[in-house]
């Protein structure tokens, strides 16, 4: 890997922090809810325009059961680091606006912390993984990795063209090492990282029994839908909650001892807490 100069790349962040500020309010009064077409494919048109103003390629592609997707790509060192994010912002639901000290879209600054609907999730995180590119080049350097992004527009629904997106466009998204969504600061102001995450099975069971419906009397004689439904799910998991599923976890890593000895407490010297900070209600 080539020689950098963390210091310059740090000074280059101070030195366009405004600017980078200001593209995220841009982004933040987007208003990327999934029920309003129209402003995610803005959303998507944003996100690409913002990593080929910081000298990378992006393209928007639409797919099939999700709103577009947004693939970009900022060159650096021979390494590859896929950075995953996305740009929908709404969960359910979405709490009272009059409990806001500004309205959700308007991206206000409000005592050196931005308040806006989506901007901690995710919108904050997504485009400091952009910043974070451009200031290396803002340096006059190369980044000493080259990121990957993909960038999501339906994960509130559990991302459901994800995985054939993925598929496809395998070649466009292979890399070294990947960054999910968001990361946040402890309650000492130092950036947090996470190093793995979890996966969910979803299941769904259906018990048919009667085809029409009788009286209490007779019900009790006859096979019950919802008695069958409540053994089956107590059937799937021990008193003690750990799944009872036979081959649940067989292909489940059993995690080395150094993870758990890791540095829990220490940060990094040249870590500093980001300003101004991002928060947002539920």
């Amino acid at each position: 890997m080539p020689e950098t100069d963390l210091p310059a790349a740090l000074a280059a962040v101070d030195e366009h922090f405004d600017t980078f500020v200001a593209e995220l309010q841009e982004l933040c009064r987007l208003r990327s809810r999934r029920q309003e077409p129209e402003h995610m494919a803005a959303t998507a048109a944003f996100l690409k325009k913002s990593a080929e103003r910081w000298g990378g390629t992006a393209e928007v592609i639409a797919w099939e059961d999700s709103h577009p997707y947004v693939i970009a790509e900022i060159g650096g060192g021979e390494r590859r680091l896929l950075h995953f994010n996305h740009y929908d912002v709404e969960v359910e639901p979405t709490g009272d606006e009059s409990e806001w000290i500004s309205p959700p879209y308007a991206a206000e600054i409000h005592d050196d912390r931005l308040y806006a609907r989506g901007v901690a999730d995710d919108k904050g995180a997504l485009m400091s993984r952009l910043h974070a590119a451009a200031a290396w080049r803002l340096s006059g350097q190369q980044p000493p990795v080259t990121s990957r992004y993909i960038m999501e527009g339906k994960q509130w629904l559990h991302s459901p063209g994800l995985g054939g997106f993925v598929a496809a466009h395998a070649d466009r998204l292979a890399a070294d090492a990947a960054l999910w969504e968001n990361s946040w600061t402890d309650g000492e102001g130092r950036p947090l990282l996470k190093l793995a995450e979890k996966g969910v099975l979803y299941l769904r069971l259906t018990s048919t029994t009667l085809t029409r419906e009788l009286t209490s009397q007779n019900t009790v004689l006859l096979p019950s839908a919802t008695a069958r439904l409540v053994s089956a799910l107590a059937s799937l998991v021990h008193p003690d909650g750990t799944p009872a599923v036979e081959g649940f976890a067989d292909d489940a890593r059993v995690p080395t001892g150094a993870p758990a000895s890791g540095p829990s407490t220490a940060a990094s010297p040249t870590a500093r807490p980001p300003s101004p900070s991002v928060r947002c209600p539920p």
